[in-house]
């Protein structure tokens, strides 16, 4: 069954509200959010709002629930305030048509397992590369991240005509994808010239990028950006050989190491423990090189240290629990040297040396095939029925 998310509004009988269709494979969200309006669970609502990409912790959580249980005619209203009540399928059709109004093109809704991708009809392949890709990768995301908590519901992807229209939607410089966690969407962009190796490559990583923000949600509620950029900073070099992805997890991002060595080398870092602790704006202060830095923590954890890498494990799973970041952060590396952690990583940041992937693509009609709508323009029945 491959359903849209679809919150029509919430009909409160006491304290059930209706069924409510949300977006397969799985039912992970519709399940959390029974469990919020059935059983008042704070950590459902805790998962639910960190999805939507809303700062909350644990206490926050609870005292939501509570109020909602003592007052559930208002459970539509918080709902809304915390952006976990969003229609996907209005939202898609709404586009598609404002879409055909402004570029003068058909728009298409492309069905892949795990995204529904609205394109115009001179993108289709580009939104079938991206889409075969992409369920790759979403199966791969556990490399690194683990099993997800809870199956992976399918998200609305926007594959906007071309750069100039994408950075007018609010695309940032420099890239050509972006997540936007409030309205669960990739967004990005075909490029100009399409089908050459380069170009397909530059939107590949960007969307492997940014669809591991996507997945990190669906493991734990949203980390400090250190992590949340550093675990999705893993993904941006894998190479495609292919049906198969290459390098998941291992590859070296060139750019990044570069920046990263260089600032160990010039004593132009920050400190590990401030690192880990920063607020997303202290961070985008010296947005590349923290960055290349949070990249190479990452990697540092993963592949340069057993001991630390324990560390990290238990932030992880402490993370996974539900525990509040700076709690989970504490329980993981108290009693750590922190000066022995900072000489560790430089010294394993000098070692590392470019391990680079290619991209060289599946036959193009293969992956028009493993669309489930590649020529319908419009929704259907036949789509989400």
């Amino acid at each position: 069954m491959n359903r849209y998310f679809k919150f029509p509004g919430l009909i409160l009988s006491g304290l059930v509200a209706c069924c409510l269709g949300i977006a397969a494979p799985g039912q992970a969200s519709e399940n959390l959010l029974n469990q919020v309006i059935t059983n008042y669970d704070a950590r459902a609502f805790y998962l639910l709002a960190s999805r939507a990409g809303r700062k909350i912790n644990a206490s926050k959580a609870e005292a939501t629930v509570t109020y909602l249980k003592n007052h559930p005619e208002n459970m539509t209203s918080v709902l809304n305030r915390w952006d976990i009540l969003y229609d996907s399928e209005s939202e898609l059709a709404r586009k598609q048509a404002e879409w055909e109004r402004k570029y003068g093109l058909r728009a298409y809704v492309l069905n892949s397992r795990y995204y529904l991708i609205l394109a115009t009809e001179k993108d289709r392949d580009y939104a079938a590369i991206v889409g075969f890709y992409l369920d790759r990768m979403t199966d791969s995301y556990a490399t690194v991240l683990g099993r997800a908590v809870d199956e992976i519901d399918r998200y609305a992807l926007y594959l906007y005509p071309d750069e100039a229209s994408f950075r007018s939607s609010g695309g940032p410089a420099r890239a050509v994808a972006y997540f936007f966690a409030n309205r669960r969407e990739l967004v990005g962009c075909a490029q100009s010239t399409k089908g050459t190796s380069n170009n397909i490559q530059r939107i590949l990583r960007n969307f492997f990028h940014e669809g591991g923000h996507h997945a990190t949600l669906y493991r734990m509620p949203r980390p400090y950006i250190w992590l949340d950029e550093g675990l999705a900073m893993q993904f941006e070099s894998t190479g495609v050989s292919g049906s198969r992805l290459t390098g998941v997890g291992t590859s070296i991002n060139s750019s990044r190491l570069k920046r990263a060595a260089m600032n160990v080398r010039g004593n132009r870092t920050v400190e590990i423990e401030t690192m880990m602790t920063s607020s997303r704006r202290q961070f985008n202060q010296r947005a590349l090189d923290n960055y290349a830095q949070a990249w190479s923590l990452v990697y540092f954890f993963r592949h340069g240290s057993r001991h630390y890498q324990r560390n990290f494990e238990n932030l992880m799973a402490n993370l996974k629990d539900g525990i509040d970041y700076d709690e989970a952060f504490r329980r993981a590396f108290i009693g750590v040297d922190w000066e022995n952690l900072e000489d560790s990583w430089k010294k394993y940041v000098r070692t590392l040396r470019p391990r680079s992937t290619s991209v060289k693509i599946a036959d193009i009609e293969k992956m028009r095939q493993s669309l489930l709508s590649y020529d319908q323009p419009r929704l259907t029945s036949a789509d989400h029925d």
